[in-house]
């Protein structure tokens, strides 16, 4: 189901997904893949999802599955510019760097906010991260218990804390964004991405900077372009 074909059978081979040929072709430049649902990115800013439509990781409104690629309707009058899955929740950056996300909120990876961000279930559509507001979001990434972004020059984390989010282990969940403040200032960046324990990022010095099990590990390059793996900061 999550691979857009109308027939449901699988592939053992790369085959086009149709829906993107008729009736006009569809110009995809982004293309996510989860545990259970697929997210397409149009050049012109449309989003196109399918799978399994549990808790709203859809954005169509609600709960239904789909088989082939539909389009989210109520995103219609923004431009995306990028998108991040995990498992249960989808993740929307617009052109003008607002934040939205949907699917099922049972570790706060939402990012609402507030009394009811953290007793929010779901969202079935699409809603707005308000605390993103004067703010220009450049890049998003998502894992199973939490989401990350990025501005030019801050990360940002929030969800279920398994040592992921860049914070003490004390604060065991964060229901709004959080900047992480265990990176060097004054730095852009570049990459951004999570897996369901990690999130990594990469800035303009050329460092990479891995969160994981409750420590911030810098991973600089060495004169001879080889990787150095170094603990920065036991948090």
């Amino acid at each position: 189901m999550t691979l857009g074909h109308a027939d449901e059978t699988s592939r053992t081979h790369p085959d086009r997904v149709c829906a993107f040929l008729q009736p006009t072709p569809v110009d995809i430049i982004q293309v996510v893949l989860s545990k259970f649902h697929s997210v397409f990115l149009a050049a012109d800013g449309r989003v196109f999802t399918c799978g399994h439509g549990h808790g709203g990781r859809l954005g169509h409104g609600n709960e239904q599955s789909h088989v082939v690629p539909h389009q989210i309707t109520s995103m219609c009058s923004v431009k995306c510019v990028a998108v991040a899955g995990a498992r249960d929740h989808t993740v929307f950056l617009s052109d003008s760097g607002q934040v939205s996300t949907c699917g099922l909120n049972d570790c706060c990876q939402l990012g609402y906010g507030g009394t009811q961000g953290s007793t929010c279930k779901q969202s079935l559509s699409p809603r707005r991260v308000k605390f993103f507001r004067g703010l220009k979001v450049t890049q998003v990434a998502a894992g199973r218990y939490h989401t990350a972004v990025c501005t030019e020059r801050e990360l940002f984390t929030w969800g279920q804390n398994e040592g992921q989010l860049g914070y003490p282990k004390s604060d065991i969940a964060q229901s709004m964004p959080k900047q992480v403040t265990h990176l060097p200032k004054g730095c852009e960046v570049l990459l951004l991405c999570a897996s369901d324990s990690a999130t990594a990022c990469c800035n303009s010095d050329g460092d990479i900077f891995v969160l994981h099990d409750n420590t911030c590990r810098k991973i600089p390059v060495s004169p001879f372009g080889l990787f150095v793996d170094a603990d920065f900061e036991v948090l």
